[in-house]
């Protein structure tokens, strides 16, 4: 292993964190909302990944962490303060 291969832990939490946050938005109701952060965070992800690099990979944690709590703080589509 190079040193600046993604340690299988780093893949690990990241593919986590991944779908951590589509179950989230999904949950929530707000996938249509947050579509394309999602997919960018996914494509983003794959090539990081693809292309080995632990500095990459590290930078999307932080979005990917950055874009949980956005919607950890967004309210749930079926909440009555968006229906007014």
């Amino acid at each position: 292993m190079r040193p600046d291969d993604v340690p299988f832990y780093l893949k690990a939490q990241l593919r986590s964190l991944l779908q951590e946050v589509h179950d989230l938005a999904e949950e929530k109701g707000l996938t249509q909302a947050f579509e394309m952060e999602l997919f960018a965070l996914d494509r983003t992800t794959e090539e990081v990944l693809a292309a080995g690099d632990k500095a990459g990979a590290e930078r999307v944690l932080e979005q990917a962490r950055e874009l949980e709590a956005r919607l950890r703080a967004a309210p749930r589509k079926s909440d009555p303060l968006l229906l007014r």
